[in-house]
């Protein structure tokens, strides 16, 4: 690391040398802005593409960073908390602060990564924020044309019938509609606490080790559709926004029946 600002100090000291001053400043400030996103980039190709970003799908042993950015983003809409919240994770990794219940579940929680300096995290999670990040090849988002829409995700049947899941499946949805329904707030705080809980809440369906196979699958479609919805409603601005946020979740908790049944 200690290295890369050497060699980021003497460029910036070598591109000022030989012009006036207000040139100076501003070609400095150029090279400076992208050489931290060179540096972000190969920091994060060292640290996380070897796990993120896999050459097949057979090859996944962790969700594609793309994905991650996907789900932490609308949570933490500004930078600070986003960076925040990336550092927490990979050096405490922890199941009471999942943001990605179903990749824990497939992948299992990843390791602690507290052997890599803060700096270096601080860097790695400020380029995913500013950065679109590229997806692996395999990963076109393709449907099977069988299968029925459910928000960005797609959820097929058991052979045309709805799929059968527990008692605690059935109570949990239940619990969640129930929340939703009486919810009532006057500002975007209170929606974003509400956001937080309800997610806290319906995570535990895809953490549950008991629904597993091809249900497991099937609620993790239909859930991976909510749970952005919930990110968002974390991350909300506004009352009004926080309301059409809120009416999404309601309209896709109570279609819940439409594609599962107590078994």
């Amino acid at each position: 690391m200690k290295i890369i600002v050497l060699i980021l100090a003497l460029t910036l000291t070598s591109c000022n040398s030989g012009i006036n001053k207000d040139k100076s400043n501003n070609v400095s400030s150029k090279v400076e802005v992208i050489s931290k996103k060179d540096i972000g980039y190969e920091l994060t190709k060292q640290y996380c593409y070897v796990c993120h970003m896999p050459k097949s799908k057979e090859s996944m042993i962790a969700p594609p960073l793309f994905r991650v950015k996907e789900h932490y983003k609308p949570s933490y809409p500004v930078k600070k908390d986003f960076i925040k919240a990336i550092v927490n994770w990979v050096q405490n990794p922890d199941e009471d602060k999942v943001m990605m219940p179903g990749a824990v579940r497939k992948f299992n929680l990843m390791p602690s990564q507290a052997h890599i300096p803060i700096d270096t995290l601080k860097l790695i999670a400020a380029y995913i924020f500013e950065n679109e990040i590229e997806r692996p090849r395999f990963h076109n988002g393709s449907m099977n044309r069988n299968r029925k829409r459910f928000g960005d995700n797609s959820i097929t049947l058991d052979n045309g019938a709805k799929w059968k899941v527990g008692n605690k499946v059935f109570a949990t949805v239940a619990k969640l509609q129930k929340m939703t329904e009486s919810f009532e707030s006057g500002s975007s705080s209170d929606y974003q606490e509400f956001g937080k809980k309800i997610f806290d809440s319906s995570k535990v369906i895809l953490l549950d080790k008991e629904n597993k196979g091809k249900i497991w699958e099937q609620l993790h479609n239909y859930f991976n559709n909510l749970e952005g919805d919930m990110h968002s409603l974390i991350g909300v601005n506004s009352v009004d926004e926080g309301e059409l946020i809120l009416q999404r979740i309601d309209r896709k908790l109570r279609s819940f029946n439409d594609y599962f049944e107590k078994g």
